[in-house]
């Protein structure tokens, strides 16, 4: 009977213990989920949204009350990158090198420790990859986390296309310039 019950707790704690050291997983929630680009240019400021995009992250639950994000994932296809405008549209996936590189993808690199009050600004670091060209970045950002373990990020960072080896986009035999800085808003919402 001794072995029957150390037996069952050790199948128990082989499921238990590997959850509590990598924490939950957490991917997109609701309807409420943005990502836009936008800039500017020599005939009018831009922007353009993301369509479709996934997020996932691990959330852990440390004993002081804070709470750890690790192995944060972002991804999208430079595709679904959408404008009102087809030649716009057009022009930003041919610059983004879509059909050949259409992966755009984020990729946490350190853990990201959200303070006990669960509310406030942080930086999250990692490696983006944009027209198959992957650099390392920090963003910063504003992260809530709910009593329901539901975590609001947001924010917005300021990147160069010049950095990931994108020819800023040109129209009408280049009297047109897109300007090599783009801005990326985000809001995510993640349980």
């Amino acid at each position: 009977m001794i072995k029957s019950i150390l037996k069952n707790e050790l199948i128990l704690a082989l499921f238990i213990v590997p959850q509590l050291l990598t924490g939950q997983n957490i991917k997109l929630t609701g309807d409420n989920n943005s990502v836009k680009a936008s800039g500017t240019s020599t005939l009018h400021d831009w922007e353009m949204d993301m369509t479709t995009f996934d997020a996932t992250a691990q959330l852990e639950n440390r004993d002081n009350g804070s709470y750890i994000i690790s192995e944060a994932r972002f991804s999208a296809n430079a595709n679904d990158l959408s404008s009102e405008k087809s030649m716009m549209r057009n022009k930003a996936h041919e610059a983004l090198k879509a059909e050949k590189h259409p992966e755009i993808k984020f990729e946490q690199t350190g853990n990201l420790e959200i303070a006990g009050n669960r509310n406030g600004h942080y930086t999250i670091v990692g490696n983006l990859t944009i027209a198959g060209e992957t650099k390392p970045i920090e963003i910063a950002l504003n992260a809530n986390i709910s009593p329901q373990k539901e975590v609001s990020v947001s924010g917005e960072t300021t990147l160069k296309m010049t950095d990931f080896d994108v020819e800023p986009p040109t129209v009408m035999f280049g009297t047109i310039k897109t300007a090599d800085e783009v801005t990326i808003n985000f809001n995510l919402t993640l349980k």
